[in-house]
């Protein structure tokens, strides 16, 4: 999957299970230790080359959807991280039900819980 973050083009491998072929499941990678692996085109050499710090931003993957944002203009205490935004993720072969943030300094997975507020409407129309 690609994403643009700040004018770069990203490249997000997602792993497959051995059973399933969908973008809405996303399995651990045992050996490398990583949810998700994220690249940037090194014009210069003409390839791929893998990242490992990305600073502010936040990437939202989803099924059929993908983009990143700054952390800092979303309101959010810390960015390098990707969220998931479909219900369900495939962890070790078990389905983790609801959404997930895959922290990429920690190699971790969490709830989501304080990025679910990102996805809620403006107080002023829950008034009404």
């Amino acid at each position: 999957m690609l994403v643009e973050s700040e004018g770069r083009l990203l490249l997000l491998g997602i792993e497959e299970s051995s059973n399933y072929f969908s973008i809405d499941f996303f399995e651990l990678d045992e050996k490398k230790k990583k949810w998700v692996r994220l690249m940037d085109f090194d014009e210069k050499e003409k390839k791929w080359v893998k990242l490992r710090n990305f600073g502010d931003r936040v990437f939202f993957i989803g099924r059929g959807c993908s983009f990143s944002a700054s952390a800092s203009d979303l309101c959010i205490q810390k960015g390098n991280c990707a969220i998931f935004i479909d219900e369900s993720v495939l962890h070790n072969n078990n389905m983790v039900r609801g959404k997930r943030v895959f922290h990429l300094d920690q190699d971790r997975l969490s709830r989501g819980s304080k990025y679910l507020n990102l996805f809620l409407p403006p107080e002023w129309i829950l008034k009404i």
